[in-house]
């Protein structure tokens, strides 16, 4: 625990963190400088990639703008460099849209102009996908695939431009990188250096061509639980009943099934029709559900949950598919709590009362909202234990006359221990700062937890 407030100490003194209008921003020149320490193999001129993307972060659409190294390891001699080395600057509600990132990206000049003025071998690239890339340099809704002039963003081509070319490249134009966006939000990156992020291409045709096996393995699953649950009809009507001219037809509509069952050898010869609708028949029938159904059995025998299954069924039933009444609702979650406030009678008794009851608010807008699944970090679970907790939680209060130290560093914030089942609020003035702090916390998983 004392290692883990010393890391949170460390955090807010180093990397100095600061609201944004919807989000939070640490200080990116701090965290340029701990990079330079972390890789102490680069050299005089470094180049660093600004990733932007849109994220679901705590269940929240959210943005990010993060910092990495790019290829210099290759270049100095270090044989490995984690891809996924991604460190973020800024995080913020609501997508990468235009105006979200006016709000909460102008920060970024001026610290990107400072080192640009300085000369100390820093050079940024700017990497996003479309969406990201065009709403930065865009204020003029004139970007996109689907207008007349925006489908290229280096070059000021237009549809026709485009049309004129055999294969639809812009290397076949024959134009220089020249075009300007006058309302480029992170103007200080040029557009030489702004780069459409390649795994994001790669993504979306992986994520192509996997729809397209899920389509095709969905349809031979129906081919084939058609098969298990009636096989004795589907191979008369499709082998049985196939004349010799039939035959091979036939045989190249199932040979999805056929192989998958490893009769392909009995597959050509007409004569060993009866042998081959055997085979398959066991197969489908038998074979291909026995091993695993065997398997599942051993596994629930192990400690005696196939015997209370079968003795208790119903109760079984609700353990292994909970239904949405064990969905965790506001209620739930305000009777699994004991409350501990101060003395009564007490001024902070008084406090506590009223900072009860703004959460009791917050838990009812979190039901309605649909996200009162994010506070599962208050118990680790989303849904109410089938056989209840051993011992209740806790809900208690924070007054900030009473952090001091290090503790001093979570004032605004809860506290959650979800091994202890321990929840503080902190105890606020203002009922808007106290919901606004506390659906930071939740979303982004700002607070903390020994």
């Amino acid at each position: 625990m004392l290692q883990k407030r010393e890391y949170w100490r460390e955090y807010f003194s180093i990397l100095q963190p600061e609201r944004l209008p919807t989000g939070w921003k640490i200080n990116p020149q701090k965290l340029l400088e701990l990079l330079c320490f972390k890789y102490f193999w680069l050299g005089d001129t470094n180049h660093w990639k600004l990733y932007g993307d849109a994220r679901e972060i705590g269940g929240q659409q959210s943005a990010i703008i993060a910092l990495s190294i790019l290829n210099e390891a290759a270049l100095h001699g270090i044989k490995y460099h984690e891809p996924n080395e991604v460190y973020p600057i800024a995080i913020f509600y609501g997508k990468d849209a235009r105006d979200n990132l006016e709000e909460d990206l102008g920060f970024q000049n001026s610290w990107l102009e400072k080192e640009r003025n300085q000369g100390n071998g820093h050079i940024f690239y700017l990497c996003g996908d479309e969406m990201f890339l065009e709403s930065a340099l865009d204020g003029d809704n004139v970007l996109g695939p689907n207008t007349k002039q925006g489908w290229d963003i280096y070059h000021q081509q237009s549809v026709d431009d485009k049309n004129k070319t055999v294969n639809n490249l812009r290397s076949e134009l024959d134009v220089t990188m020249d075009r300007h966006h006058g309302s480029n939000i992170l103007n200080s990156v040029p557009l030489n250096r702004t780069v459409f992020c390649l795994l994001h291409a790669v993504a979306r045709c992986v994520e192509k061509l996997l729809t397209l096996e899920v389509e095709l393995i969905t349809q031979e699953a129906n081919k084939v639980a058609q098969l298990g649950m009636d096989a004795s009809e589907y191979m008369k009507e499709k082998l049985v009943q196939a004349s010799e001219a039939e035959y091979a037809d036939t045989i190249y509509q199932l040979s999805d099934f056929i192989h998958m069952a490893g009769c392909r050898n009995l597959a050509f010869d007409f004569r060993k029709r009866p042998l081959l609708v055997k085979y398959l028949i066991r197969f489908f029938v038998v074979d291909r559900l026995s091993p695993a159904l065997e398997q599942f059995e051993e596994g629930l025998t192990t400690l005696g949950v196939l015997r209370e299954m079968k003795n208790f069924p119903d109760l079984m039933y609700k353990v292994f598919k909970p239904s949405e009444d064990n969905k965790i609702t506001a209620q739930d979650i305000i009777n699994m709590f004991v409350v501990e406030r101060s003395a009564e009678g007490s001024n902070r008794h008084k406090k506590d009362a009223v900072t009860h009851v703004n959460f009791l608010d917050l838990l009812d807008n979190l039901e309605r909202e649909g996200k009162l699944e994010t506070f599962a970090w208050a118990t680790g679970l989303t849904r109410l234990p089938i056989l209840g907790f051993s011992e209740k939680p806790t809900l208690g209060f924070d007054h900030p006359e009473d952090l001091i130290g290090d503790e001093a560093l979570r004032r605004g914030f809860p506290f959650a221990n979800t091994c202890g089942l321990i929840l503080r609020l902190p105890v606020l003035e203002n009922e808007d700062e106290f919901m606004e702090n506390m659906r930071s916390a939740v979303s982004f998983r700002l607070f903390t937890s020994s």
